[in-house]
């Protein structure tokens, strides 16, 4: 694991040892006794009458036998369509560094490559669209929210289906099948009583779900995940339930349109619950094709001859109602042990998509930038001003300290150009954030060095000295080398004034408690992975006075009211609302409570014949953490004359 890898991941855990977590904690009390509340609904289509399913009595008073007892496989002819293996096809060759797939269960891996199969496979209530930043429809038809924003109701789709593929047989009996799906037998609906299931799921602490901590919004969430065991009994007290067979409803502890986004996630994606119970019984992976079929109801279907050790064939399903965004209709996932294996496979044009090995990427920037899909992800790194500090109290010098960084630098030296430079806060990947270079000063000598003059400093030798602590990691004794002598350099700093300190990363964090006082020093590093791409989960973790960690103690502001204000809106405005708070923050006049650094990257090398739709080009920045296969087109005319070359 690279230095820059190990920096990003330790980072995703800074917070969760900082503060107790009061996650997204919208106590509009706290900063104001204006009352705010949620008076709208988003995006009802028609639909036909709800049909009920037949309830079947339960003998036992288990969790699992209730839920199975009120899911009916229906009586009623159900769709089955037939696959025409003479039909036009899109076809896209995907390459993954992986050895192996180990499941594809949205609510117990935590693996990114898993998840963006499972996330193709399985529906969510809603979608996040990373390409337009809107929450989409998925499962949902639409959505309620209670004038206390405190209860959201969602009304299902009736014409998503549970399917099961059947796939070719073996030419030869005793070999391998060929692959590919003959036909998809609808098994029934997908009922909210498969939502419920999976959030109840998520938050039973013996299901291991790596990161539930975004469901912790829903009631009692939290509280049963905390326990060594919960009961059947424990999860009925999770606040989702099933209000009617297309109908469920969620509990919050607190008003949030964020939950919006949670409805996005993977950890939320429906499984169906009779499927998951039996073979659980079995001690089974459901998700795996060596032991039968693979249910799934989203944009694609799994091949039943597909292999976890090499490679995963999907097929579009058929009976999927909403449109793709490009032609995508058939998707093959090759595993690969390295890198180079698969940008060598992508070299014979074999492949439409791999990720660029880190050893390759300065060559091929410089060979082929048109073909570099950039990607930012959901971390951010930046420094931390102590408010309490002598020097940093001054808003104009905390401005001066921070525009005098070259993040370009940073991340050529540091990184191996592998990241962008961070302007403001939340990274242009998460709901409601801006563009990553419309908001916010970055690096600007000049503007740095007006700001200290600004500040009533003439020069900055008279500054008492600036204790800079860092963590232990070579990497980050590196960078704070490099931002010093920026500073020597843009300010005029001399370098005895900047006493850069090293301690062990769990010191560092004891040490810059709100309350550790005299220990903690002027300025620090630090990093933030969200938990979801939510402005929201970056606002009030980072930066909010009382409800997250606000490491700076930075005394309470209007902003304060802002942040809860836009955690609590219409999802229409949050945008707007989120983009105001960063210009507050990061602008020429703005309070840099922080200053943000850099955020992290990945990089994919794509053949020309591949597009991202609407109307993106090549040359691009995306934020496609978890990669929709119907969001690509390919021209597969154009990709056969080129493999034929």
């Amino acid at each position: 694991m690279s230095d820059h890898t190990t920096h990003a991941n330790r980072s995703h855990h800074v917070f969760l040892f900082v503060c107790t977590l009061v996650f997204l904690t919208v106590g509009i009390a706290s900063c104001s006794a204006n009352t705010l509340s949620l008076p709208f609904g988003i995006g009802e289509d028609e639909v036909s009458a709800t049909p009920t399913p037949t309830v079947t009595p339960t003998p036992t008073p288990s969790y699992a036998d209730q839920i199975l007892g009120r899911v009916d496989a229906g009586s009623g002819l159900l769709p089955v369509v037939e696959f025409d293996p003479e039909a036009e096809f899109a076809l896209l060759d995907v390459g993954i560094v992986q050895n192996q797939i180990n499941t594809l269960d949205p609510q117990v891996t935590g693996d990114l490559e898993e998840l963006e199969i499972a996330a193709n496979l399985f529906p969510g209530l809603t979608r996040y669209n990373e390409l337009t930043r809107r929450i989409e429809l998925h499962l949902a038809r639409g959505w309620r929210v209670s004038e206390d924003g405190m209860t959201w109701t969602f009304d299902l789709r009736e014409d998503v289906y549970w399917l099961r593929p059947v796939g070719t047989e073996g030419l030869i009996p005793l070999l391998p099948a060929e692959g590919g799906i003959v036909r998809v037998e609808a098994i029934r609906p997908v009922y909210a009583e498969d939502v419920v299931f999976a959030v109840r799921r998520a938050c039973d602490p013996s299901t291991g779900t790596p990161d539930p901590i975004p469901l912790f919004l829903i009631h009692g969430c939290e509280a049963i995940n905390s326990l060594d065991d919960a009961t059947d009994a424990d999860l009925t007290e999770i606040g989702a339930r099933a209000v009617s067979p297309f109908t469920v409803e969620f509990k919050l502890t607190n008003p949030s349109s964020a939950f919006l986004t949670v409805t996005s996630l993977p950890v939320m994606k429906a499984v169906p619950v009779d499927v998951v119970t039996a073979a659980e019984a079995e001690f089974e992976d459901w998700t795996n094709p060596e032991d039968g079929a693979v249910v799934s109801a989203g944009p694609f279907v799994l091949d039943p001859n597909s292999d976890y050790e090499a490679q995963l064939n999907l097929e579009k399903n058929p009976l999927w109602p909403h449109q793709s965004m490009g032609n995508v209709n058939r998707v093959k996932v090759y595993l690969f042990e390295d890198g180079i294996q698969a940008l060598n496979q992508w070299n014979r044009r074999e492949l439409d998509i791999v990720p660029i090995p880190a050893s390759q990427q300065a060559f091929i920037f410089a060979d082929s930038p048109q073909k570099v899909m950039s990607v930012t992800e959901n971390s951010v790194f930046f420094l931390v001003f102590n408010h309490e500090s002598e020097i940093f109290k001054i808003p104009q010098l905390r401005r001066a300290f921070s525009a005098a960084i070259d993040r370009e630098e940073i991340i050529s030296e540091v990184f191996n150009e592998r990241g962008y430079p961070a302007r403001h806060l939340t990274p242009p990947g998460a709901f409601g954030a801006p563009p990553d270079d419309q908001v916010g000063v970055g690096f600007n000598a000049d503007f740095a060095r007006r700001a200290m003059a600004e500040g009533g400093v003439t020069a900055c030798r008279f500054l008492p000295t600036i204790r800079y602590t860092v963590s232990s990691s070579d990497t980050s004794l590196f960078q704070a080398e490099l931002v010093r002598d920026m500073w020597v350099e843009e300010l005029g700093c001399p370098e005895e004034k900047i006493v850069i300190e090293q301690v062990p990363f769990g010191e560092l964090l004891a040490m810059t408690q709100p309350n550790a006082d005299s220990l903690r020093p002027d300025i620090w590093d630090l990093g933030w992975t969200g938990f979801y791409p939510d402005s929201a989960d970056w606002f009030i973790q980072i930066i909010h006075c009382r409800n997250g960690a606000n490491a700076m103690n930075r005394p309470c502001t209007g902003l304060d009211n802002d942040i809860l204000r836009a955690a609590v809106s219409n999802p229409d405005e949050r945008p707007d609302l989120y983009r105001n708070i960063e210009s507050q923050l990061f602008s020429e006049d703005g309070l840099y409570p922080i200053a943000p650094i850099y955020g992290d990257m990945r990089y994919y090398l794509r053949q020309t014949w591949l597009s991202l739709v609407p109307g993106t080009t090549l040359d691009e920045r995306h934020s496609m953490l978890i990669r929709a296969y119907d969001a690509f087109s390919i021209n597969q005319e154009l990709k056969e004359i080129e493999q034929q070359q």
